[in-house]
């Protein structure tokens, strides 16, 4: 994977350990997506959430990813 390719969605450094435990008692719904100790991609939800929901989430996320980093692409013209 290039560099060029991540977009921060925070500034700084952040483990997963840190970002789950900063999640607790925040989040009523909850999706992780990640790349497990085997390099495999792992998706889970909440159990309160339908398929449904996960991909709109999941949508939605996209979507702002994709905005963030086109917004960041204006200055290239």
């Amino acid at each position: 994977m290039s560099d060029d390719n991540i977009i921060e969605l925070f500034e700084g450094e952040l483990d997963a350990d840190t970002l789950l435990d900063r999640a607790k008692e925040v989040y009523t719904h909850v999706v992780t997506v990640g790349w497990d100790g085997e390099s495999k991609l792992n998706l889970r939800a909440t159990s309160n959430l339908r398929n449904e929901d996960v991909v709109f989430i999941l949508e939605l996320a996209k979507n702002m990813v994709l905005s963030q980093s086109m917004a960041e692409d204006d200055d290239y013209e």
